[in-house]
């Protein structure tokens, strides 16, 4: 069972972060968009989906970027139509996209973000999906047995 669960994390980890690299892909391409909407749709998907393998500690740990994306995803739509009118509330939307978007691609200087809200950037899901498979103990054990095969091949 362990196995199991271990392979359906790996197997969640791989097609989440696939997505977030999407995601990314798209905000560098459009900017702040509405297709925001659709990645964050896709995101909470996988996490339905692997929700049986998955803690609640990490389901909840990555649903702030998700919240961040379908804020900017709907900020854009609103943006769009509001488009020719003189409604204030289309300009502060367009400030309240812009910001969580220089947050979610950690535009700017990482030190003037607030450390709340340091947990919707990119490189924050990257780690958290890191931990999750514990990434940097399995290196780190791996990086052991290959120094121990160097130095018995040496030896011999």
């Amino acid at each position: 069972m362990a196995g199991k669960a271990f392979d359906k994390h790996a197997e969640f980890c791989e097609n989440y972060m696939a997505e977030v690299h999407l995601t990314v892909a798209t905000l560098f391409r459009e900017g702040p968009t509405q297709l925001a909407l659709e990645h964050a749709s896709n995101l909470r998907q996988l996490k339905n989906r692997y929700s049986a393998w998955l803690t609640k500690n990490i389901l909840d740990g990555l649903v702030p970027f998700e919240a961040a994306l379908r804020k900017i995803g709907a900020s854009s739509y609103l943006v769009e139509a509001l488009r020719g009118t003189a409604d204030p509330t289309r300009q502060q939307a367009i400030t309240d996209m812009y910001e969580v978007f220089k947050e979610v691609m950690q535009i700017g200087e990482v030190g003037a973000m607030a450390t709340e809200k340091t947990e919707i950037t990119i490189e924050a899901v990257e780690h958290k999906l890191r931990a999750i498979l514990g990434i940097e103990q399995l290196t780190e054990i791996r990086q052991h047995l290959v120094e121990q095969a160097l130095s018995a091949a040496r030896a011999n």
